[in-house]
């Protein structure tokens, strides 16, 4: 059983960090639409168009979110079965 090299490691860990930083962007994202969404409906009258602005806003924002946490979880399961998998053994 070949060992890890020390630059596989590093290269993993980069992407697992790259990875944690997407994540947090599709956080960041979903919650500065919701919060867009939040003032139209606060803002404006209700029956207007720009409320219905703001509630699509929010539903966006729950998609979005959604989105980011799905595609968190597949990376990270990814990189698990990558580290725990035959990718780092020696082909005999």
């Amino acid at each position: 059983m070949a060992e890890k090299k020390l630059g596989d490691e590093l290269a993993l860990e980069r992407t697992k960090l790259a990875q944690e930083r997407t994540q947090l962007a599709y956080i960041r994202t979903g919650m500065n639409l919701a919060l867009a969404g939040i003032f139209f409906i606060g803002y404006f009258e209700p029956n207007t168009i720009y409320a219905d602005i703001g509630y699509l806003t929010i539903l966006v924002s729950i998609i979005f979110t959604g989105y980011g946490f799905y595609h968190h979880r597949k990376l990270r399961t990814f990189l698990n079965q990558t580290i725990n998998g035959n990718e780092f053994k020696k082909k005999e």
